[in-house]
């Protein structure tokens, strides 16, 4: 569409050599002076405490908006990530889990997530700092399902919280933009693993 071109590529390297980042879209982009891909919580909150600032986390790069851009230290969740235990029909997820890797882990116990976007390529936890949602007025966006979460702050606490511990900022912290720190996995509940007809027209 030559009324709307493609945005153009911004350079590989910075002056620095600082290798470019760029969001999906293309319209985001920004060269990290530092890129971490931390192992586990503690990692990540060594990294929180003395990594070069301002921090960000990437998810999946998806948002549209530069929330994740930095000329500081970009980190990805990607070592984090699957299930790591469940508690009866509630799953405890790590953030860096991609959700359409989520539904086929979730789908071997006959659970499902109750509500999905029209894209899965996002992170766990991406999909909760920017309330993804979606489609239908009677179902929640995903934060809706999350029943407790920790969260790495910028000080490097691990915070493990939920509706009866802190919850002042498991409130806060479930859609958060990052704003509070980063959150490492969420307790999500879930629903019956069901089986869906799909009618397409024009």
């Amino acid at each position: 569409n030559r009324d709307k071109p493609e945005p153009p590529a911004p350079p590989s390297t910075d002056g620095k050599g600082h290798s470019v980042w760029r969001n999906w879209s293309g319209i985001q982009h920004s060269y990290p002076v530092q890129r971490s891909a931390p192992k586990d919580e503690g990692e990540l909150a060594t990294l929180l405490k003395g990594g070069p600032a301002p921090i960000r986390v990437t998810g999946a790069s998806h948002s549209f908006t530069g929330l994740c851009a930095t000329d500081g230290t970009l980190v990805s969740l990607d070592a984090m990530k699957g299930i790591e235990g469940w508690q009866g029909e509630e799953a405890t997820v790590w953030a860096g889990t991609r959700l359409g890797d989520l539904g086929p882990a979730l789908a071997a116990k006959g659970r499902a997530m109750a509500n999905l976007p029209d894209i899965n390529k996002q992170s766990l936890g991406g999909a909760l700092g920017t309330a993804t949602h979606g489609t239908g007025s009677t179902l929640k966006a995903i934060h809706g399902d999350v029943q407790a979460l920790t969260l790495v702050t910028a000080g490097g606490q691990v915070l493990d919280c939920d509706a009866t511990r802190q919850p002042e900022l498991f409130s806060a912290a479930t859609v958060s933009l990052g704003a509070l720190g980063i959150i490492s996995k969420a307790r999500l509940a879930t629903t019956a693993n069901r089986r869906l007809r799909r009618n397409v027209w024009v």
